[in-house]
């Protein structure tokens, strides 16, 4: 929506453009270069599975923006990892790459806990619970925040940067959300605004680009698709983890 030509390498594949041009796991070193490598590209969004950094590494020495919006007990045990201090330091490693901005979900302690150990220019906050204001009290380092607040009756997606306001858009007009009823959408799509801000994009493309995206086995397989037609509505859903099971009865 902002006109970059922009490759994506995740759990999924490796897209280019929103064209899948390789299937499979590539949230890793592999996947990475082949959107590094890539001449027809000139921003690009990679996923970082902390497996990956276990097993190979990362591999970007920098990047302009990281994020991390939580630290679970998923996969503790596994290659010298046992505990969410150790995870949470393992994930602390991509944030500490991003040179011009930094998003941390501040509902999490051991994410809010990474803000001593970056550099990055700028830090943003996120919360689904905490205004704007008890968030620069609870970090100095902070400069921005993503914020959730309702107005005449509705729930919106707020930035606060100093002394300006954005209200991005309500909830309501996020398809993924579901009208605000998948609440981890919700915070999703404050992470990604928050990201997208601190790369430079300009609200206008960031309200376009949440208003655009839908979840559908075409752009988001697995996860949240709806099959219609048969003699009872489908869900199907990934939901591989016991957080992700309990959100997903919650929605339904």
């Amino acid at each position: 929506q902002a006109g970059h030509a922009t490759g994506l390498a995740c759990t999924d594949g490796v897209y280019v453009n929103g064209v899948l041009v390789a299937s499979g796991d590539s949230a890793g070193i592999g996947g990475h270069e082949r959107l590094l490598e890539h001449p027809g590209i000139d921003a690009a969004v990679l996923e970082t599975a902390r497996g990956g950094v276990l097993a190979l590494g990362i591999s970007y020495d920098r990047c302009d923006v990281a994020l991390c919006l939580n630290v679970t007990p998923d996969h503790l045990g596994d290659r010298g990892v046992d505990s969410l201090e150790q995870m949470a330091e393992i994930k602390r490693r991509v944030l500490e790459r991003a040179t011009g901005g930094a998003v941390l979900n501040a509902d999490d302690p051991l994410c809010l806990a990474m803000a001593p150990f970056l550099g990055a220019r700028r830090l943003c906050l996120v919360s689904m619970h905490k205004p704007a204001r008890e968030l620069a009290g609870a970090c100095a380092r902070a400069d921005v925040f993503a914020v959730l607040e309702h107005s005449d009756g509705a729930e919106w997606l707020v930035i606060h940067d100093a002394a300006r306001r954005i209200a991005l858009m309500a909830v309501a007009q996020i398809p993924a959300t579901f009208e605000g009823l998948v609440r981890y959408n919700v915070a999703n799509a404050l992470h990604a605004a928050a990201a997208c801000y601190l790369a430079g994009i300009d609200p206008v493309a960031i309200r376009q680009g949440l208003a655009g995206f839908r979840m559908s086995s075409e752009t988001t397989p697995g996860r949240l698709n709806f099959f219609e037609g048969l003699p009872f509505r489908l869900l199907l859903d990934y939901a591989h983890n016991p957080d992700g099971v309990a959100r997903l009865c919650e929605f339904v």
